[in-house]
């Protein structure tokens, strides 16, 4: 039983039998909670304030679930008020372009300060714990969200902009989501096997591994979509 069939199970339910498909566990439970997203959506703007200032007051303290678990419900507290803040941007986009214009620089400054506290912290990675123990407080989720904002704003100006490269990035994005896991950790037993320690020049080897992770991804995702046709979907989400 403990060495058999639970592991497969949590493997299974919990999404942890592949590198990412967490997810989908979790994606499936955010799907049913649809009626919820509908309310929020309906509700007024001061209403839509107040959930998110409560839900994400609650994520910050619930932080993600550890690895090998059956808390796919953690990850929905955590993860529900970025979906309604999608939702919320969604909604009030044309006032957000308007009144940030070529102001995105606003939501940049914070995320670069929260990044350069949580490098001077010593904070790298993702705020993992069990749901009921206190931890802190996560600092990756209002990071990221500055983040978000700031690209959602700027990326505004290429709205217009058709070209076959940025369209295959982003018809493969699930897919380099799913794949890039494994990608990350062949280049880690790399580095191990190599025994490099560290780099003279990490800056231009983070990039350069950022570009060979997205092109590798893509490649290993257009291949499975020539060898399994539409059934691709199944396996990669492209």
């Amino acid at each position: 039983m403990n060495k058999y069939i639970y592991p497969i199970f949590l493997f299974l339910i919990g999404g942890d039998h592949l590198v990412a498909y967490w997810y989908i566990s979790f994606t499936m439970l955010l799907f049913l909670c649809f009626p919820l997203h509908n309310m929020f959506i309906k509700a007024n703007y001061k209403g839509q304030i107040l959930i998110l200032a409560i839900t994400l007051s609650i994520s910050l303290i619930v932080q993600r679930p550890p690895p090998l678990s059956l808390l796919s419900i953690q990850s929905l507290i955590y993860f529900t008020p970025v979906y309604l803040f999608g939702i919320y941007c969604s909604i009030y986009k044309e006032s957000m372009y308007s009144f940030f214009g070529a102001k995105e620089y606003l939501f940049l400054f914070p995320f670069l300060i929260i990044l350069l506290l949580q490098t001077y912290l010593g904070i790298e990675g993702n705020a993992e714990k069990n749901f009921f123990s206190y931890e802190g407080i996560d600092s990756i989720l209002p990071q990221k969200i500055f983040l978000c904002l700031f690209l959602i704003v700027w990326l505004r100006r290429f709205e217009g902009f058709d070209n076959k490269y940025v369209m295959l990035l982003a018809n493969t994005s699930f897919a380099i989501y799913f794949l890039h896991g494994y990608i990350l950790r062949l280049l880690y037993i790399i580095k191990e096997h190599l025994e490099i320690e560290e780099f003279s020049q990490p800056l231009l080897i983070f990039f350069a591994s950022l570009v060979l992770i997205i092109l590798t991804s893509i490649l290993i995702a257009t291949a499975i979509k020539k060898v399994f046709k539409d059934n691709s979907s199944y396996i990669t989400g492209y």
